[in-house]
């Protein structure tokens, strides 16, 4: 997500004049709330913040907490309830066992678990993962320590990587955290398997996480959260026409990672897309310009050019995409599947975007973004009104 890249940018600024910040991570949460877990918000020492971990209703109180834990460097757990009775919060929540601490009460009714903690260039906390997930675009499994009993010989805000990255130490904790880890489909953490392979594998562009109590042996215990941090979601459009532009500039604002593929007689094109993340300009011989989207991309095709199109749709055969959308009328896209048939497996959107009524190339920008993050989240696309039950589902992890 762009808050991701904002935090890590924020954070580098601060280190660099040497300046210590606060970070605030969604661990935990029961009942109606507006993040999920691993959500973070950064807190510099003068009170300016960036990310979230609600939609406003909490960042004040936040960052206070925040600046405190800058002062006293000591990482702190505490819990936002903002229901009338934790009664009310029935499912599995994985919630830490704070007590009753109520915070701010706004009447959402919701339970948020958060864990504030010190970080600078000497004690970075979660930044240098985010990073490694955010700019070399691979899949990051690490379990923090929360909290532990008085024989634990590790600090609350220690980190311990899963996947072929040897946890840092060789004590209890460390093993038994990997363990967990490696054993992830049994709790689900995490639909893809770790390890190398990970590192290529289907990509969304959230991160995820649970709360875990380890026992470990002396009658030691530990609360783990463990998270996968994921790389922005990758958008490849083929096309270098101006209706281009406005879907770059979305998919952008979401903090997508984004390349652009135009024609080499698309004049002009280098500066109308100089946000894009990939610029590159392919010819009649070879449309793609030898770009090849990554495993779990989503593609759209909008070159308005039928032949390169097929050309297109003829080199991403068998690609694991995670969404492919035509631009044009069903009949068209229909005669450039009808070349593709039997090479092709995916399932194509025609005509792409959904039905919002869009009628100008921002609009119509719109539709597609939508559909392509109801593909991702798994979701109908259809207004929130008619679906039953609340809003995040658990059966709602990433594909």
């Amino acid at each position: 997500m762009r808050e991701l890249a904002q935090i890590l940018e924020a954070f580098e600024h601060l280190a660099a004049e040497g300046k210590p910040a606060a970070v605030a991570t969604v661990v935990a949460v029961g009942g109606s709330s507006y993040r999920r877990p691993g959500a973070r918000m950064l807190v510099a020492g003068d009170g300016r913040t960036w990310g979230g971990i609600s939609g406003g209703c909490l960042e004040r109180d936040v960052a206070r907490r925040a600046r405190l834990v800058i002062e006293t460097g000591e990482p702190v757990l505490c819990r936002y309830d903002t229901t009338e009775s934790l009664d009310e919060v029935t499912e599995e929540t994985g919630l830490l066992d704070l007590g009753r601490t109520p915070g701010v009460t706004l009447g959402c009714r919701g339970v948020i678990d958060l864990f504030i903690e010190r970080i600078s260039s000497d004690w970075p906390g979660p930044i240098p993962l985010m990073a490694r997930a955010v700019r070399e675009r691979t899949v990051v499994t690490c379990g923090t320590l929360l909290r532990a009993t008085p024989g634990v010989k590790a600090r609350p805000g220690t980190r311990l990587l899963a996947a072929s990255e040897s946890p840092t130490g060789g004590d209890e904790l460390a093993r038994a955290v990997t363990d967990r880890l490696r054993a992830h489909e049994a709790y689900g953490i995490l639909p893809l398997p770790l390890g190398e392979g990970a590192r290529g594998a289907a990509i969304a562009n959230v991160t995820y996480g649970a709360i875990h109590h380890l026992v470990l042996p002396g009658d030691e215990s530990a609360d783990v959260f463990i998270e996968t941090m994921r790389p922005p979601q990758s958008l490849v459009i083929f096309g270098g026409g101006s209706d281009v532009v406005p879907l770059l500039e979305l998919a952008k604002a979401l903090g997508w990672h984004v390349t652009i593929v135009a024609g080499r007689s698309s004049a002009g094109a280098r500066e109308r897309f100089a946000t894009a993340d990939v610029f590159a300009a392919g010819d009649a011989d070879d449309p793609t310009a030898g770009v090849t989207p990554e495993t779990g991309a989503a593609v759209v095709l909008m070159t308005h050019d039928f032949p390169r199109d097929a050309k297109v749709l003829a080199a991403l055969a068998g690609r694991p995409l995670r969404y492919l959308g035509l631009l044009g009328p069903r009949n068209r896209a229909e005669r450039l599947l009808a070349q593709c048939a039997g090479t092709a497996q995916w399932k194509a959107f025609y005509p792409v975007g959904l039905d919002v009524g869009a009628d100008n190339p921002e609009l119509i920008a719109l539709a597609i973004i939508a559909e392509i993050q109801a593909v991702l989240a798994g979701r109908p696309g259809g207004m929130l009104r008619d679906r039953p039950g609340p809003i995040y589902s658990r059966a709602q992890a990433p594909a």
